[in-house]
């Protein structure tokens, strides 16, 4: 019997050492990355179809550090990896938006979009359109194979003035451009919120149609000094400037949905030139996602 006993126990000694060994290799060799899943949801327009057809994205992944792990392009539909264990902010923007550039994309407090410059015109912005962003903060992904799965819902972050111009008695008009300014020049991309950057200033041509004119400005936002005038150029090459007006109140005044506002330029021998601002529908607000 002590025969047999001894025998059994060489038996399960080097079985239990066996699999204790099993277990503490399994244990550490476990991962120290997980998958990774962020899915886009992009501005939908019934009157713009183009919205929903974005091309591509460009996204920044932030660790709990604040320092960017990853930047890059990926698919319109989404982005998918294995990244490190850690909790991570995401913010993205599509990669076919007009007349801007990104910056600042080390902190996610800094990242942002810039209005491109008109060329030659020192503090003066072109139109910006389609720009689409938006971040999410807290994605935690943990070490193995359970995805940590995101949505960020992006939201348009640019505005739009129509104006509506009456020449009234003027003839013998060959063009006509309207400027305004307190234009912002940038918006975080995480919450679409302005920047600190000085404001600039904006010149778009007025068109023609049914005896009015009509002239469009596609902008981040407008903030502090809101001063517009227009500029009217004769078929004989002269021109003459309105007497600038500042409509900042106005704008202010206006609901979130937008609105009309009605103002009279007047040139410089009394002549007046009525003039209909319409500041069109926007999404306002920061761009959310949902965490799974």
């Amino acid at each position: 019997m002590k025969t047999r006993f001894i025998y059994n126990m060489l038996i399960v000694i080097p079985l239990f050492v066996c699999l204790t060994g099993c277990t503490e290799r399994g244990l550490s060799e476990r991962p120290g990355d997980g998958p990774l899943k962020i899915h886009f949801v992009w501005p939908e327009d019934e009157e713009a179809v183009q919205y929903s057809r974005v091309t591509g994205a460009s996204l920044w992944l932030y660790n709990s550090d604040g320092v960017l792990f990853y930047s890059g392009e990926c698919p319109s539909d989404g982005y998918e990896a294995r990244v490190p264990e850690d909790t991570y902010t995401a913010i993205v923007v599509n990669s076919d938006y007009i007349n801007a550039e990104c910056g600042d994309e080390e902190s996610m407090s800094t990242c942002c979009i810039s209005a491109d410059e008109e060329s030659g015109r020192d503090g003066y912005l072109l139109d910006v359109d389609k720009v689409f962003c938006g971040g999410v903060s807290g994605i935690s992904v943990k070490g193995g194979n359970k995805v940590a799965e995101v949505t960020i819902n992006t939201v348009n972050v640019v505005k739009y003035l129509h104006f509506d111009i009456d020449p009234n008695y003027l003839v013998e008009v060959s063009g006509m451009e309207v400027t305004m300014s307190g234009v912002v020049p940038a918006v975080y991309l995480y919450d679409g919120d302005y920047t600190d950057e000085p404001t600039a200033k904006m010149t778009v041509e007025a068109y023609p149609e049914g005896g009015m004119y009509y002239a469009d400005m596609s902008v981040f936002g407008y903030d502090g000094e809101n001063i517009v005038y227009a500029t009217i150029v004769y078929e004989d090459g002269t021109s003459e400037t309105t007497v600038p007006q500042d409509i900042s109140d106005a704008l202010e005044k206006l609901p979130d949905e937008g609105g009309e506002v009605d103002i009279t330029l007047v040139l410089t021998d009394g002549g007046e030139i009525p003039v209909t601002v319409t500041v069109g529908q926007w999404e306002k607000g920061s761009g959310s996602g949902t965490i799974v």
